[in-house]
Formats: structure tokens, C-alpha cells, sequence
């Protein structure tokens, strides 16, 4: 997925918010991003959100790596040759555990907030099945631990934009998202209890995530 953009809106940092970011680290390097803490032989996966410059204007985009710790050190390696924009975030989760840690690179500020508790809704039944979150734009994970990993991305306003009305509102639903690796299934109408959700804002690059909600 690419945007082109003409201008750059700043990114306030912050601290860490109170999501799953436990021991986690993600260390971000011009050609590498190094992931550790993670348990022991798990699947990672990378979720990247980037304004790559080309010039006068810069593209939006979405980066999805997944990656085994095949040496059970706790350590896993994603090279990036290309070069990491100094205008990116990244969020790395432990498929195992839903466990998940931050980074930038070294002079660009982070900011992570959790999704509000409101924003969940269960629209038919005791499941919860629809998100709604006050964003323009969204680039979405979903990490359901033991389970597998799905993506998506919608605009306010947009196709994907399910409530289809212009109120600031973004809102999805679960079955809409798109498996991250060909062997994963489509996930259920309902968002996993438990599992870890994942949103970037590629406007901001502002990270909002949280558990889902039992």
C-alpha cells in the first residue's frame, strides 16, 4: 500500500502506554531492526508504518515481516537493506505470547497509546466484533498467539470505513481483515479474545494497541 504525500506532520514523543510492551525491546538500525526479549524460538512479527522522502514529497508505507528465533537466544535480526526511513515506527509481537515492544530510530520520538476500552463493541451477541477508533487513517495487526496474524488498513470516510459516515470515526470489523501469510486462516466475525491489535497512524505515526477484550 503506497500514499504520496506533500507535506510531514510532526510526531510529539511520549512514553510507553500501559499495553503489553513488557520486556520486548526493538532496536532500531539504519539497515536493521533487532528484536529481543522474545520467548525462545517463537515467530515474530515486524508491523512497520513508514514516510519514506523522495525529494519534494513522501510515500506512505506499510511494512509486514515475520521472522523465527531459529537459535533460542531471544534475539531475532530483520535486515533491511534498503535503508530504514528515520520517519518510521515499529512494533514487534511474540507470536507466541502476544508480548510486544516499540522503537525508532535514534532521534525520531515515539508514540504509543492504548486503544480506549470504548472503542471494542460487540454489535450482535457477547462477542466482541467491531472497533471503532478516532483516526483519519489506520494501518492494522491483529496477532491471535498460537494462532496466526492478519492485516488491514482503512481511511475515515472510505470503503472501509464500515459505520459510512464522515464523523472522525474509523470502524472495522474483524472479518474484513487479510491473513498476513497464505497458510492463516481468515479470522472469525469476531475479534480473539486476547489477542494483541496493533494500529499505526501513517499521517502521525502515532501506535495505538491493546488486548482484545475477553
Amino acid at each position: 500500500m503506497r500514499i504520496y504525500v506533500l507535506a510531514l506532520l510532526a510526531v510529539l514523543p511520549t512514553g510507553f502506554a500501559n499495553a503489553d510492551q513488557s520486556h520486548i525491546t526493538v532496536q532500531v538500525n539504519p539497515k536493521e531492526i533487532v528484536v529481543s526479549g522474545v520467548s525462545p524460538g517463537s515467530d515474530v512479527y515486524l508491523f512497520g508504518g513508514l514516510q519514506v522522502p523522495h525529494g519534494y514529497y513522501s510515500s506512505l508505507d506499510r511494512v509486514d515481516l515475520t521472522a523465527t528465533d531459529d537459535d533460542h537466544d531471544g534475539v531475532v535480526h530483520f535486515p533491511y537493506p534498503k535503508g530504514v526511513p528515520l520517519r518510521s515506527v515499529w512494533v514487534a509481537v511474540d507470536q507466541r505470547n502476544g508480548d510486544l515492544g516499540a522503537g525508532t530510530r535514534t532521534g525520531y520520538p515515539l508514540k504509543i497509546n492504548d486503544i480506549p476500552p470504548g472503542a471494542w463493541k460487540r454489535k450482535s451477541g457477547n462477542a466482541v466484533d467491531t472497533l471503532s477508533i478516532a483516526h483519519k487513517a489506520l494501518q492494522y495487526l491483529l496477532v491471535h498467539p498460537g494462532e496466526g496474524a492478519w492485516i488491514w488498513a482503512a481511511y475515515q470516510g472510505g470503503s472501509r470505513d464500515e459505520d459510512g459516515q464522515d464523523d472522525r470515526i474509523l470502524t472495522i470489523s474483524a472479518d474484513h481483515m487479510l491473513p498476513s501469510k497464505k497458510s492463516t486462516p481468515k479470522p472469525s466475525h469476531a475479534f480473539p479474545g486476547g489477542g494483541v491489535l496493533v494500529a499505526i497512524d501513517p499521517y502521525t505515526l502515532e501506535i495505538v494497541t491493546s488486548r482484545v477484550p475477553q
